[in-house]
Parts: C-alpha cells; structure tokens; sequence
C-alpha cells in the first residue's frame, strides 16, 4: 500500500512536470553537529536525495553546502554558504542569477549572530524575478523586534517587482510577534510549526512536513504558483552572431589569461576562471582589450552552456564560467 508521504511527492513531482509556474521549494535544518558526531552523512544526503526533483533548497544548521549538494547529487544546482550555517542553493535549469548572493544580520543568540541569506534569482519559464531568502532565528527572542528586522532585510534585498521565497527554521511558532511581522509581508505559508516556506505573493499549491531524520527537524516541501506577470522569460544564447552575421573576430588564444585547463571553444569563446573577475564575463574581456559578446556556466568543464547570462552579470557559485570575447573594433 502507498504511503501518503509517497502520494504527495508523486503529485508535486507531477505538477513540477507539467506547470511551468510552478516551483518546488525545501527547508532543511540539517542538525549539523549531531550528524557529524554519530557520522550520518551519508543518511542525510538520502534523505534530501530523496525529495529531488525541486528548484530551491534552504539549509539551516549547514557548515558545508557544497558538500551537500555534491552528496545528495544536485546536479546543476549553484550554492552560496551563508555565515553561520545559514546556506542556499539553486537549480540552474529553473533559475539564472540576477546577482551575487547575500547576507543581513537580525540577531544573536549564544550560538551566534543569526542572518538571512539571499540571492535574487530569475525563473527561466516565466521571466519572473524571485528573491530567495533564508533564515535561522534565534533562541527565546520571539517578539517584535526579530520581525522587523526579518522584515527590514527581506525589503532591502528585494527589488520592485520580486516575489518572494522564504525558507527558514524561523525558531518562533505562527502567533508570535516575530511571525505576525514576517507573516505579514508574507502571508502565503507552508507551516510546519518553527520550520515553515513563506512567500509574499506567489500561492501555495500543496505542501507540508515529511521525515527529516538524521535531522530533529522535519523537511519541509512546498509547491509554490508564481503569480501572473506580464514579464517574458529571458532568452538569451552564448553565441549571438555579431549585428553583422559575421564570425567573431578576437586575439588567438594563446594571449587570453586565465583559461581553465587549457579549454578554449568555437567562435572566441573558452573556459576561464571566475574568481580574478568576480564571475563577470565582461571584466574578464576587458581585462585583455576585449568586449563581451556572451557568458554562460559550462555543463561540465567544457563548451556545453548549462545557462547562459548577460556580460554584466556575475556567474556565482562555480570556478569557472565561458566567456565569448571580441576584438575591439578600431576607433
């Protein structure tokens, strides 16, 4: 007989599949330093494994986020480690990133200062931009001034137009000061008590609790529809032609610095690193007299793009991205 757990993944999996607005989102407290002391890595990474395929995935109690996304086979996902345990990742194939990921205190506590981590993301079916946020509320400091710095950050990071995803072990319970503040800039929930998936204006399709063990904490799904927008999904390719149909014409490949491992592509375009150029295809063009003309994340240390980006926009997440690069034309 079906569980009703297995009933509902098959249905978010489903809608996933077929709703191209829709967008499946986790919240994990992952009890770090329980399962590094009975050495449950491997149990952990089965069971967030377990809940692929989904789009947005929120760590709380997380000292290693890479090493999560490696270990539970999260291929294509970008990741940003967060202070405190606070970490993020992204599925590349539903979103592309608008900027680099960020961090604003709210609190402190014994353990630690207490942050939300965000990044702002674009969902590629849709064109809509999405703020994606994360939380890990401190102990016993459930009142208003934990909501209105939870709600101060989130509008700070947020540009007109974002919707909002929030993910968190939040630590306060619906009814307290610090979530009716929070609740009330964004009121769309999956709650599943501390640990609840919030949003401002896109609505809930289905959701709820399921087995989170190693962890104390349940993991927590939710289908999220995003709202009706008149944006087109951005649709942009690594290798524009030039505006006059004409190959890219560029300096041979033995002068472009910082190529990774050699790898150099068709039509002025290779593999280079990202970290001298904070991920940014134009600076790296600039940096030896070239203008930009295209930027991607490679598939797996090659020419194959995994998603493409704007020269100005910086590819995070990842040590190396493609580059396509211009000579200059003559002044």
């Amino acid at each position: 007989q079906r569980s009703r757990s297995s009933d509902m993944r098959t249905a978010m999996r489903a809608a996933a599949a077929g709703n191209s607005d829709e967008v499946e989102v986790v919240s994990f407290n992952l009890y770090w330093w329980n399962v590094e002391k009975h050495k449950r890595f491997g149990k952990l990474h089965s069971t967030v494994r377990r809940e692929r395929p989904f789009d947005l995935i929120g760590f709380q109690e997380c000292d290693d986020v890479a090493g999560v996304v490696r270990g539970a086979g999260l291929d294509g996902f970008s990741q940003y480690q967060g202070p405190n345990g606070h970490g993020l990742a992204w599925n590349n194939k539903a979103f592309s990133a608008l900027g680099q990921p960020g961090h604003t205190w709210v609190a402190k506590d014994k353990w630690g200062d207490r942050r939300i981590t965000f990044v702002r993301l674009q969902h590629r079916a849709t064109g809509t931009p999405v703020l994606f946020a994360n939380t890990h509320g401190p102990l016993n400091q459930c009142g208003g001034t934990l909501g209105r710095n939870w709600v101060n950050a989130v509008n700070g990071a947020k540009k007109p137009g974002d919707v909002v995803l929030m993910t968190g072990d939040f630590n306060c319970a619906t009814g307290s000061g610090a979530m009716g503040s929070i609740k009330g800039l964004l009121p769309s929930a999956v709650d599943a008590g501390i640990d609840q998936i919030l949003s401002d204006s896109a609505a809930v399709v289905s959701g709820g609790k399921r087995d989170g063990w190693p962890s104390d904490h349940p993991l927590v799904r939710g289908t999220f529809r995003l709202p009706a927008s008149g944006a087109a999904p951005a649709e942009r390719a690594l290798a524009e032609p030039t505006s006059s149909g004409a190959a890219r014409s560029c300096a041979s490949y033995s002068a472009w610095p910082s190529v990774d491992g050699g790898v150099t592509c068709d039509d002025c375009t290779a593999l280079v690193l990202t970290e001298p150029f904070g991920g940014r295809c134009d600076r790296y063009c600039e940096s030896f007299g070239h203008v930009c003309s295209g930027a991607a994340e490679e598939v797996d240390e090659n020419c194959e793009a995994m998603y493409s980006a704007r020269c100005d926009e910086p590819i995070v997440g990842t040590s190396d991205m493609l580059c396509s690069c211009e000579a200059k034309e003559p002044a």
